[in-house]
């Protein structure tokens, strides 16, 4: 099949980024013709003769970029058209992309719209842009209602976005994120804390992704105290950035504790695997109430068990029943520093323990969480629903 994929950038560290560059590779090691669009300012992030990516013009002040490619997507995908035509066109967005699915609409081409989370409820929470909300919302439902097929990552959003919408049981499909099993595999442990320059023989409990404010990284600072206690050396390691990393230091250093963490900031994907290796045990405490209604596919989650890490994190859809099924860590109560501390503390004082449930979780990793198996579920999305539909029905059914 051909396949075209619109991404709006491809610098790392960005979900819908992973999750889009990651499927391409799946689908493309599976048979399928994929053509990327993306902005032609992202043309220093790809390398040299790189096959399959086409540029889209826009403009480089950041303030300009996103309208300008709105306007400049449709017009490039018209002409693409003009010399093939693609099965299908699939577009994971991080900001208000609506071109695929007018394209779509308009030449009779299947779009699949992948949801990354909520951004609608993400929006309603930030600060300074929550009145972005309303205009977001209704371009959302424009992407669902001329969308052949609309992707979630959990099942509790797949209803939330049939009633919102008003969209059919059979237009959404729950489809979780997947992990690269081959970049993220285990290393050894003390080889990787040597090329980092990290103490090799200090417990190490670590954190890798986006640093906002739901991640929950201010509990495990706050859970720290309790830790220092019971294991008088270890160390705290947080790899990622984002706009809480400053209130997170500023944390850590009234807590008394700032020399117990590392802040690496942002390190290149490729570079992630050998961070994850560093650590004894890895932690996902997120927050109650911004996950507790739609669940989470976690990016950083799999990454840890394919790492095979032992991890704590908190109990909610699509964290702690993934470790349970998995037996690879501890789910604890949201939000509940003491309870995280003592779990913590338990895998640490356990090495047999944090060995068996990280040999569990990179097994389980590998049988149920690849991105190629990822990308087959799409395609399944194509071939059972999207192309029956159409010869079934037509197009406008």
């Amino acid at each position: 099949m051909k396949i075209w994929m619109v991404c709006e950038t491809l610098t790392e560290g960005c979900a819908p980024n992973v999750t889009v560059l990651e499927i391409r590779e799946s689908l493309r090691r599976q048979g399928h013709e994929v053509v990327l669009f993306c902005p032609g300012t992202e043309r220093r992030h790809v390398q040299p003769g790189e096959s399959g990516v086409r540029f889209v013009p826009t403009v480089f002040p950041s303030y300009l970029k996103h309208l300008f490619y709105q306007l400049s997507l449709p017009v490039s995908m018209g002409l693409s058209r003009l010399k093939e035509r693609p099965d299908w066109i699939y577009t994971r967005p991080h900001a208000a992309t609506i071109a695929p699915s007018v394209v779509g609409w308009f030449m009779r081409i299947p779009h699949v719209f992948h949801l990354s989370g909520d951004p609608v409820d993400q929006l309603g929470s930030a600060k300074g842009i929550s009145f972005l909300r309303v205009p977001y919302g209704v371009l959302e439902r424009v992407n669902c209602k001329l969308s052949r097929a609309v992707v979630v990552e959990t099942p509790n959003m797949k209803m939330d976005y049939q009633r919102r919408h008003g969209l059919r049981p059979e237009k959404v499909f729950a489809i979780p994120n997947g992990v690269n099993t081959e970049l993220f595999r285990p290393m050894d442990m003390q080889e990787a804390r040597g090329k980092m320059g990290m103490e090799r023989d200090a417990p190490c409990v670590g954190y890798q992704g986006n640093i906002r404010k739901h991640e929950g990284i201010e509990y495990l600072i706050e859970a720290a105290s309790h830790l220092v206690k019971q294991v008088p050396n270890v160390h705290f390691l947080i790899v990622g950035d984002g706009p809480a990393k400053e209130q997170l230091v500023d944390l850590a250093r009234s807590s008394g504790l700032l020399e117990r963490f590392s802040f690496v900031g942002q390190v290149a994907y490729e570079s992630v695997p050998t961070y994850i290796a560093c650590m004894d045990v890895c932690v996902v405490p997120r927050n109650r109430a911004r996950f507790q209604k739609t669940g989470i596919s976690s990016l950083k989650l799999r990454e840890y068990l394919a790492c095979g890490r032992p991890v704590v994190g908190s109990d909610i859809t699509g964290v702690g029943d993934v470790l349970r099924e998995a037996n690879a860590g501890m789910a604890v109560t949201p939000e509940n520093t003491r309870e995280l501390a003592e779990a913590i503390i338990g895998l640490l004082q356990d090495k047999a323990l944090r060995g068996q449930m990280g040999k569990n979780g990179r097994e389980y990793a590998v049988e149920n969480l690849s991105w190629d198996a990822t990308a087959r579920k799409l395609t399944r999305v194509y071939e059972n629903v999207v192309a029956g539909a159409n010869r079934r029905c037509g197009w406008h059914n």
